[in-house]
């Protein structure tokens, strides 16, 4: 029996025409199947290990984006028309998981549909006084709850594949700090001709801002058949990156992790001198914007060092002094994640060379120094 699960996430996209996009990610998934991408000791909030036994039950995966223009979703609760068109009227005893998903508070969504083919029963929902009856909740179908994490789990994983390339398409910079407003909700729906199975699951996996722009489509196309050719390997920058960018709510945590995945980018001895110097020529198109991304990353390894061995505590909002100056560290956030993104971009390049064909590592080395220097003398 042909069955469908939804869930609806709360996002932060923003696009000046609004438009609901969707991507059909299937053909990524089979790409995925076919390099054996369960081997990879990477997961990505995963809840069960996906294997080629219980992926063989998935036909189709598409993600929707639904982006807002200036005004949140939740200045005129959007999120339950959306939800209306979706799956209609829902029954009225089943509000309460609905209102528990607390979508209402989204600034925009992502739904995630995926087809799957099991003749396994749907829960039956109950009313909310019975939620936490003893006989209920020691009678639940294991069978179906297994599908339920193999559901999620490979929502997740499409989640994270995609939200890699929107950002890599779409470097966004904003203003959040860390005491925003952090997106959390979400709702699970299960649906086959015998009927519908909801739940509330909350998560903020895609809630980092970003940018859309329409005349990016093609290229974000592009990406993600680029990306979906490499998902399989062993990508920990990847990992790292996504980490700092898991949430609309930036912390001190977020700024590291994108300290973190800078590093990895280049071999376990390599000095802070020679990071910044590659990073300030390969991302810096003239000598003042290599000096000024130099200057950004000097500040930048001087507060994860002060973090890392001095015991010192920052916030994001924290002016921190260098020289004659004081550096707010959530703009420097910013431009770190602009300085890394770019770098992502020539380490992916490099893994997709055919002679690194083997290699498991986004790197950065000095023949990209060499590269850019030698390739404009012969243009």
């Amino acid at each position: 029996m042909l069955n469908k699960f939804y869930w609806a996430l709360p996002a932060h996209l923003m696009s000046r025409d609004q438009q609901h996009v969707e991507y059909d990610l299937t053909e990524c998934l089979n790409t995925f199947k076919a390099n054996e991408f369960w081997k990879r000791k990477i997961a990505y909030d995963s809840q069960v290990g996906l294997t080629p036994e219980n992926l063989a039950k998935f036909s189709s995966i598409k993600i929707k984006l639904i982006p807002h223009n200036g005004v949140h979703f939740r200045v005129h609760n959007h999120s339950h028309t959306i939800l209306t068109d979706l799956l209609g009227n829902i029954d009225s005893d089943l509000q309460y998981i609905v209102e528990r998903g607390n979508l209402r508070t989204a600034k925009s969504l992502v739904i995630v549909t995926i087809e799957y083919e099991s003749d396994i029963p749907l829960m039956t929902n109950c009313k909310k006084e019975n939620e936490f009856d003893p006989e209920r909740i020691f009678s639940l179908d294991e069978d179906f709850q297994m599908i339920y994490l193999e559901c999620q789990t490979l929502a997740n994983e499409m989640a994270s594949f995609f939200l890699t390339a929107l950002h890599l398409v779409h470097p966004t910079r904003n203003s959040g700090v860390e005491t925003g407003f952090q997106q959390s909700s979400g709702l699970i729906v299960f649906e086959n001709d015998n009927g519908r199975y909801y739940s509330d699951a909350h998560s903020d996996i895609i809630t980092h801002p970003v940018l859309i722009e329409s005349s990016n489509t093609i290229t974000l196309a592009g990406t993600l058949d680029i990306l979906a050719n490499v998902w399989h390997k062993e990508l920990w920058t990847i990992h790292s990156y996504l980490k700092a960018l898991r949430s609309d709510r930036i912390e001190i945590d977020n700024f590291l992790d994108l300290m973190f995945t800078l590093e990895s980018f280049f071999p376990d001895q390599a000095s802070a001198e020679f990071i910044r110097t590659t990073a300030s020529i390969l991302c810096g198109d003239t000598l003042k914007d290599a000096q000024e991304i130099d200057l950004k990353l000097k500040v930048a390894f001087k507060i994860r060092n002060e973090v890392a061995h001095g015991g010192i505590h920052f916030r994001i909002m924290d002016y921190f002094a260098f020289g004659s100056k004081k550096y707010l560290i959530l703009l420097l956030f910013w431009d770190l994640k602009t300085i890394v993104t770019n770098l992502m971009i020539h380490a992916m390049k490099n893994l997709l060379k055919p002679e690194n064909h083997q290699q498991n590592k986004l790197s950065i080395t000095t023949n990209d120094l060499y590269e850019k220097f030698y390739s404009k003398q012969t243009n």
